[in-house]
């Protein structure tokens, strides 16, 4: 499914800016709904030397974040902010591990959408959710606690996304990286 393998790529390439050697452990799922295969995966990820789980793929990849938390590995959701989701609001376990959540601003584009038909102006095609036209964001760490400088530095990198000053070498499109065969090649 093209936006998982734009989250993997995405998270792989963020990954290694950071920290080159890194390696980065991913599965693909068959089930966007199987909470119990999620945090089984996260589980194994884990004991395989995992400090941080990424979990995208609906609630499947939600059953692996709050595996993740609940076992202190630092965990990143998915969709929107799951710390009012998958987390409860702070009260469900491993609430502290939620680092934050990659959040598409599927409400705004729908908006937009909307306004845009009343207004007369909607144009059909493609569209992608980005940075750079504040559909794709970050959500803030709540109970999770982080030196200034990190906060700065993922702020710094939301930015750099959105106005162009940093590529991920991912096609928008497809999710592969560019020159691997992307429909943005």
């Amino acid at each position: 499914v093209p936006p998982v393998v734009k989250f993997v790529n995405g998270y792989t390439a963020g990954a290694e800016s950071v920290n080159p050697d890194i390696r980065v452990l991913s599965i693909y799922n068959e089930s966007f709904t199987d909470i119990a295969k999620g945090a089984s995966d996260a589980s194994q990820f884990i004991g395989e030397g995992a400090d941080v789980i990424f979990g995208a793929g609906g609630q499947t990849g939600s059953g692996g974040i709050a595996a993740a938390a609940e076992a202190g590995a630092w965990a990143i959701g998915v969709d929107q902010d799951e710390y009012f989701t998958t987390f409860a609001s702070g009260s469900a376990p491993g609430s502290e591990y939620l680092a934050s959540s990659a959040v598409k601003r599927v409400d705004l584009v729908t908006f937009r959408l909307i306004a845009d038909s009343i207004q007369d102006t909607f144009e059909g095609g493609l569209f992608v959710g980005t940075a750079s036209n504040d559909m794709v964001t970050y959500a803030e760490p709540h109970d999770a606690v982080f030196a200034a400088e990190v906060s700065t530095a993922v702020e710094a990198a939301r930015t750099g996304l959105a106005d162009g000053s940093i590529t991920t070498g991912v096609c928008g499109i497809d999710g592969l990286f560019l020159g691997d065969g992307s429909a943005c090649d």
